[in-house]
């Protein structure tokens, strides 16, 4: 019975959130065109792993700083879900990652927020247009993955310190299953656009706006079929950008894009989320805009052997696959959830999960071939 009762109200949940979804009306986006990668690259033969301190580590976030530096964060305990789970932040100088240092751990984000939290994942970093940094990582109190909640935390010092983190309001109900996993978008109002996505019943991504303020002022969904998960952004000029999505049905990435067209959808629209010629078994890929109009992606391309090979995928602007570079192969591996930032050098810089045990940090740099 208790069961039937939870199920019956998750149900409900769900259908608020996406009436509430359906009734909001949402502004157009203006992007700040950002920086866009070389056409033609090649791998270096550098290699950086993380300072991990726990067991085993998951979910890399990364944003790029001035004259080529970055900042990674990242969640680790004695698994994924333990109790013991905290986020970690490093900086990349150029040369070497800093020590790991706790930025989140379940104990400060109860006293914080006032909720009981039991587990912490999926960090997302951010710098908006004032320079501040942005900290949004899942939470759980009970359950699994799809009772979580976003919490927000923001530094004025480059992540040397944080705010006391609060909770995103998204749901007219319960509030549950949102989580983040990529990075934010700014946008040309001083707001930004961080994607997400739904996991409760009917898995679908959306893009929650933000004003200048660091405020959230509104939550849109992203059309298309149900079990799409994680959308990652590549924006093009000030008024285009293609989603990316993991689908755990199809295993295929699937693509939208936004912004109107001439004879078709209208301006601040998102087009239905079709898949592409990209295979990807049900993980999270990572996208950069190239600057011939294409796209930079980080995929896991192998069916068979799951996330044992990890690549980066040029897509033309028509979506079609055109060269592919592989970053790492082993048979008896998993390397997954990428993320990806393009330096103020012009390098490409790739950093993923390294067989749950590790974060290894790869390096493209421009093929002048």
């Amino acid at each position: 019975m208790r069961s039937v009762v939870l199920k019956g109200l998750f149900a409900f949940a769900a259908a608020a959130v996406v009436l509430s979804a359906a009734r909001q009306e949402v502004p157009t986006a203006r992007f700040v065109e950002p920086a866009a990668a070389a056409p033609h690259l090649r791998l270096s033969d550098e290699s950086f792993p993380l300072p991990v301190t726990t067991p085993s580590v998951h979910a890399v976030s990364l944003v790029p700083m001035a004259s080529g530096r970055l900042l990674a964060a990242w969640f680790g305990g004695t698994r994924e879900g333990a109790r013991d789970v905290s986020v970690y932040l490093s900086r990349f100088d150029g040369r070497q990652w800093s020590p790991a240092e706790a930025i989140a751990t379940p104990a400060r984000m109860s006293a914080a927020t006032g909720h009981y939290t039991r587990k912490l994942g999926n960090p997302v970093l951010h710098v908006d247009a004032r320079g501040l940094l942005h900290l949004f990582v899942v939470s759980v109190a009970i359950g699994g993955w799809s009772t979580s909640y976003i919490e927000h935390a923001v530094s004025s010092d480059g992540g040397r310190s944080f705010s006391e983190a609060e909770r995103l309001r998204l749901s007219p109900f319960l509030n549950l299953s949102h989580l983040v996993r990529t990075p934010a978008l700014n946008l040309a109002d001083g707001g930004f656009l961080l994607p997400a996505y739904f996991e409760l019943g009917r898995k679908y991504p959306v893009a929650i706006r933000f004003d200048a303020g660091g405020r959230v002022v509104s939550r849109q969904r992203l059309p298309g079929p149900a079990h799409l998960l994680q959308p990652a952004v590549s924006v093009h000029g000030t008024d285009r950008a293609e989603a990316f999505m993991r689908d755990a049905r199809k295993r295929r990435v699937h693509a939208c894009s936004y912004g109107g067209e001439p004879g078709g959808r209208p301006a601040g629209s998102w087009s239905p989320a079709v898949p592409i010629d990209v295979e990807n078994p049900d993980s999270s890929v990572a996208v950069l805009p190239a600057s011939d109009g294409g796209h930079w992606l980080a995929c896991n391309p192998l069916l068979r052997s799951s996330r044992s090979e990890l690549v980066l995928q040029k897509l033309d602007a028509s979506l079609r696959k055109e060269e592919t570079i592989v970053a790492v192969r082993a048979a008896d591996g998993e390397f997954s959830y990428p993320a990806l930032a393009l330096t103020d050098d012009g390098r490409i810089h790739l950093v993923y999960t390294d067989r749950r045990k590790g974060l290894t940090h790869r390096i493209f740099e421009v093929s002048h071939e």
